[in-house]
Order: C-alpha cells, then structure tokens, then sequence
C-alpha cells in the first residue's frame, strides 16, 4: 500500500461517521488525499526550520505523527512543495491556534490541506479510481467491524439483562420466603395468643356455670326443668313491656300509611298538570 493510500484511507475511515453513502465518502478521501500528503511534508519542514513560534503553533500529536512519517517525505522539496510550505507557515502565523482547535490529528492535516492544494476543494475533480476503490474496502471493512461491535454490544447487555432479571428474581423470592416465614410465626403467635385466651374464658364460663347452679334454687320443677316462679312485679313489668311494643309497632303502621296516602295524591295530582 503507497502512502497515498495510507492518506486517503484513514480519512475515510475518520469521516465514516457521516451519514452519506459510502460512494460519497471514499470519492471525497481520495480527491483530499494529496492534499493531506502535501500538508503532513509542509508541517515537518516547518518543524525542522526551528522557528519556536511554528513549533507552539502545531499541536505535539500532529507533530510525532508527521516526524514519524519523515522518510516518505523527498529529502529536497519540489516546488509545489516550497509553495504549500510558504502557505501553511503565513497561515500558522495568522492564526497560530487553528490547529490546536481541532480534535484529531486527521482534522488538523485535513483543515491544512486546502492551504497546502486547493484542488482538493474542488468536488466536480475526478480522484484517482485506485484510491476510491480503496477507500471503499475500508469503509466496507469499518462498517463490518461497527455491526460486529453493535452485535457483541447487545449480546452482551442482553446477557446483563438477563442476570440482572435473575438475580432480582432470586432477591424476590428470599424476600418472599422470608415474609411467609414471618407470617408463620406471626399466626402461630396469634393461635397459641387465641388459645389461651380461649382456654382462659372456657374456664372462667365453667366456674361461672358452677356458681350459677350452686347460687340459683330453683323454686318450682316444671317439665323435667327447674325454673323461677316469675313475681307478680316481673309480669306487670314484662305485660308493660308488650303493651308498648304494640303501641310502637301500631304508630309505624299508621305512618306507613300515611306516607302512602301522601305519595299517591302527589302522583295524582302530578297526573291531572
């Protein structure tokens, strides 16, 4: 693979992002190519000059990358070359903080690379068919490797998932079985509590049934039974008793009544309007 290729096809992969066809983006990586190939020679011929002033103007990452691409850069400079290089160090010393700006070492040699050649702007140029073709086998390969990353991804939060399900279940069924444990001894508590209350009641009845038979003597056998010959006060008090349920049960009859009465005039009288 020439360096050229290499140029081109690591700006296709750093623009892989785009959502444009991946046609699109190979054509634009091989036509900013040579342009990106001019701009690294010019930044390493700047660094060797020494000037301090271009050394602080060109970022440390963009630096090691174009000093370790030294020996594919002509020992003497072509006059393109002189050219893009006299472009870039007035550009650097207009604006000395434009590569500093940007987020990788591709972005900083492709916002050179239109100083270095100016055809790279040109979008209606024909690239090279050679770069295109390669920089579409890296795109296809980038793309290849972005879905077997995204498979493994969801496999693996679906795994994730999956444990994180487990275990809650897991959590929720000791949480349950320590509730029902609770519960358990909670009811047993209860019923043994129930118990001997129950227990302590039978037996205060019983002793109270015995204090009833030894207490009460019956005055007169009636029927196989022993009962109490009721007083002449108690069946006054019981006849009085009777006389005025009567009497409360004849006044709810009469209101009965009444209210009846009442509601079939009204319905009437609602019949006549």
């Amino acid at each position: 693979m020439s360096t050229l290729t290499d140029f081109a096809v690591e700006e296709a992969i750093r623009i892989s992002a785009s959502k444009k066809a991946p046609e699109l983006l190979a054509r634009a990586a091989a036509r900013r190519a040579p342009g990106l190939k001019l701009a690294a020679e010019a930044l390493h011929r700047l660094l060797l000059t020494g000037d301090p002033t271009l050394i602080k103007a060109i970022p440390e990452c963009v630096s090691a990358q174009v000093r370790g691409r030294g020996n594919i850069f002509p020992s003497a400079p072509t006059e393109q070359g002189a050219e893009a290089c006299a472009r870039i160090e007035r550009w650097l010393r207009a604006a000395p903080y434009v590569l500093s700006s940007c987020r990788s070492v591709g972005a900083a040699l492709a916002a050179a690379a239109p100083v270095a050649m100016i055809e790279t702007q040109n979008t209606s140029a024909t690239p090279c068919a050679e770069l295109e073709v390669a920089c579409l086998a890296a795109l296809s390969s980038k793309a290849q490797e972005v879905r077997r990353h995204r498979v493994e991804k969801a496999r693996e939060e679906k795994k994730a998932r999956e444990e994180a399900e487990e275990a809650a279940a897991r959590a929720a069924e000791r949480w349950a079985e320590r509730a029902a444990a609770r519960l358990e001894r909670r009811l047993l508590e209860t019923a043994e509590a129930a118990d001997d209350e129950l227990c302590g009641a039978m037996r205060e009845l019983g002793a109270y049934m015995e204090l009833v038979e030894v207490c009460v003597q019956p005055r007169r056998r009636r029927c196989g039974e022993w009962r109490r010959r009721p007083s002449r006060r108690g069946r006054e008090e019981r006849e009085a008793k009777l006389a005025a349920a009567r009497a409360r049960r004849a006044r709810t009859r009469a209101i009965d009544v009444c209210r009846a009465r009442c509601r079939s005039d009204k319905l009437e009288h609602a019949e006549q309007r």
